[in-house]
């Protein structure tokens, strides 16, 4: 997976570089601290390159920073999991004495982990894994029960959000966009990410136009706020051009503003198939948006019904619009959720926690 740029749309979050390998706890303190001064997305492993990967190339095969060529041997090396196998190869053919493997989600080709085939490669290559670091309990679950990984080789450790980069708008409006998008009475619903078919943001454009279906008079307020590229991004513009509701809609691609972005949304919407931990979500929630999602994965960890926001079943536009309908007609919903949702971001998914236990882990797996 692409290392995901914490200002950019349409990459995955909290992927961090494959294969990516450090020298010890020293350099491990200095990446993860680095780290912890960043994002959301920024988790460690994403800061020991921050470039992304050219096609073939593995993470330990890149120039060094300054000073750590003059070390000799490597300490432990950090894979994600979309780079399981080739990730393990790199660090074992650069001497990585300790191997972390970081799990953090599904694609659409094995939403529920049940992939026989995936399965049998993830159990082949537990033995040569030191430690297993899962975003979510239930890929925590997952690697426990279906993997048969042993619990104390498991850590589960959420990302954290940066609250100060992503916090409350203090202006509604957004400074830009398509003539007449934004206005003083538009609520807009709004979402971030990979427009991947996994993501399932057809369903989001098709309960935007069945909510116009329903309220009329709602066309004068609705707006509906995309941000992110993938492959089903022409799919929902042509959905709404043939509906007559492009107008109405602004999917404007890979963004590099998203904090202002999502600060000039009214409420966020993942209308996802399967997620591991979303770090827009947690984004959303630290800008106070009170957030639809549906009832998969990391999600149901991140939300709390009727407090922060909605859980609804995954690939039904209907739910989707009723609930979006719901807090569309009581403006105070809106807002004691979204209050409630910053609250929870603040108590529970701070960069210094996520920070903390990360550093825990990797000095636990390198005295062993």
């Amino acid at each position: 997976m692409p290392e995901h740029d914490p200002g950019s749309a349409g990459l995955e979050p909290g992927a961090p570089s494959t294969g990516s390998c450090t020298t010890g706890r020293e350099e491990v303190h200095e990446d993860v601290s680095k780290a912890g001064s960043g994002t959301a997305t920024a988790i460690p492993g994403a800061a020991f390159h921050k470039r992304r990967q050219r096609p073939g190339e593995c993470g330990v095969g890149r120039r060094a920073r300054p000073g750590a060529a003059r070390r000799r041997r490597w300490g432990a090396g950090y894979i994600e999991s979309g780079s399981a196998l080739s990730g393990v190869s790199c660090c074992a053919l650069a001497g990585a004495r300790t191997r972390i493997h970081g799990e953090h989600g599904r694609d659409i080709f094995d939403l529920y982990g049940k992939n026989r085939k995936y399965n049998m490669l993830r159990k082949a290559i537990s033995p040569f894994v030191d430690h297993f670091i899962a975003v979510s309990q239930d890929l925590e679950s997952w690697l426990a029960g279906t993997i048969g990984t042993p619990p104390s080789r498991i850590d589960q450790i959420y990302n954290g959000v940066d609250t100060l980069r992503f916090q409350p708008a203090r202006s509604k409006r957004f400074i830009g966009g398509p003539e007449g998008f934004f206005t003083e009475r538009s609520f807009v619903i709004g979402s971030v990410g990979r427009m991947a078919e996994v993501k399932s943001y057809p369903s989001l454009v098709q309960a935007f136009l069945m909510l116009l279906q329903r309220e009329p008079a709602a066309r004068e307020r609705l707006r509906l706020l995309i941000v992110g590229d993938g492959s089903t991004r022409h799919r929902c513009m042509e959905m709404l051009r043939e509906a007559g509701a492009q107008a109405l809609a602004w999917l404007p691609g890979e963004r590099s503003d998203i904090p202002e972005m999502m600060q000039a949304m009214d409420l966020f919407v993942l209308p996802s198939l399967g997620e591991g931990i979303s770090n827009t979500i947690l984004e959303a929630m630290s800008t106070a948006l009170p957030v639809v999602a549906t009832q998969v994965g990391g999600n149901v960890e991140l939300i709390r019904e009727g407090v922060t926001g909605s859980l609804i079943a995954p690939g039904e536009p209907e739910a989707i619009s009723d609930a979006i309908l719901k807090y569309y007609k009581n403006p105070d919903l809106v807002t004691r959720h979204g209050q409630a949702a910053r609250r929870h971001i603040e108590a529970n998914f701070s960069m210094e926690a996520m920070t903390a236990s990360y550093l825990r882990v990797y000095d636990k797996t390198l005295r062993h």
